[in-house]
């Protein structure tokens, strides 16, 4: 008899040896498990905010981009108006040596005809 309770003493003491590893072990998953959730979560989380801060760099980004095409606009403007201005002038010349070119030949005309014709006038 003393040899059976031996051994129930023994798988009972095996039991609770097995239980408590058992319960460490269950702890250990528990934490890896619980681990894993929230190494997902910050991956989310910095998935999110990258996005985010993105965003808010395209808008930073396209409101420059915005900015400095305006920067832009405004100097083609001026330098087609200063083109405009020039053109005209250029055209004016133009107007102007053609008058004096009519002018000049009108005069080369009267003096060749003198020169050459004296009789005439």
């Amino acid at each position: 008899m003393r040899g059976a309770r031996t051994f129930l003493l023994v798988a009972k003491m095996q039991s609770w040896v097995r239980r408590y590893l058992g319960y460490i072990a269950y702890k250990r998953l528990v934490l890896e498990h619980n681990g894993k959730i929230i190494k997902a979560a910050r991956m989310i989380m910095r998935a999110w905010v990258n996005y985010r801060l993105t965003q808010k760099y395209v808008f930073i980004l396209d409101s420059h981009k915005i900015m400095l095409l305006g920067k832009k606009l405004e100097k083609l403007e001026k330098h087609r108006k200063s083109l405009v201005v020039d053109v005209q002038d250029i055209h004016a010349d133009i107007v102007r040596a053609e008058k004096v070119t009519i002018v000049i030949t009108s005069y080369c005309r009267t003096y060749l005809q003198l020169i050459y014709f004296p009789g005439r006038w």
